[in-house]
């Protein structure tokens, strides 16, 4: 078999294997071949895609959610009223109730009339017996 013989027989080749696949009958074949190859991909990427995204949500810390201290708040307490609530928690390290300097009635941090007396005329006591003993009363709004 010479050069021009095999040279030949390639062509030949290549000539029948064109016809097969460019034909009329198997035009449609080969879109939806196509098709499954470019779905099969697409099902991989995205497989992919979502094994990172699920090693990527494990790898985040939780969210939690802490009491900050106030206690009985009602649906009716306005947004002002918390963050005096909160603010006056926060200076009632020094007791457990409060009194105006001048007043007669004693405060729990929790009790929203007792936002009405300033931070600066506030006394603090370490107990409610302490409060009671130095002649003040429960203010009427303020129950415990």
């Amino acid at each position: 078999m010479s050069i021009k013989d095999f040279t030949q027989k390639i062509k030949l080749f290549w000539a029948n294997i064109r016809d097969t696949v460019y034909s009329q009958k198997r035009g449609l074949k080969i879109k939806s071949d196509l098709f499954i190859v470019l779905l099969i991909v697409l099902v991989g990427f995205t497989s992919f895609g979502l094994g990172k995204l699920s090693v990527y949500e494990g790898q985040k810390t939780p969210i939690s959610i802490t009491d900050n201290g106030i206690n009985n708040i009602n649906s009716t307490t306005s947004l002002s009223a918390l963050q005096n609530s909160s603010a006056t928690q926060t200076k009632s390290q020094s007791g457990i109730v409060f009194a105006s300097k001048s007043g007669t009635k004693y405060y729990y941090p929790s009790c929203s009339a007792g936002n009405r007396v300033v931070t600066a005329n506030r006394v603090w006591f370490q107990s409610v017996a302490d409060a009671e003993a130095a002649g003040l009363t429960p203010a009427s709004g303020c129950k415990q």
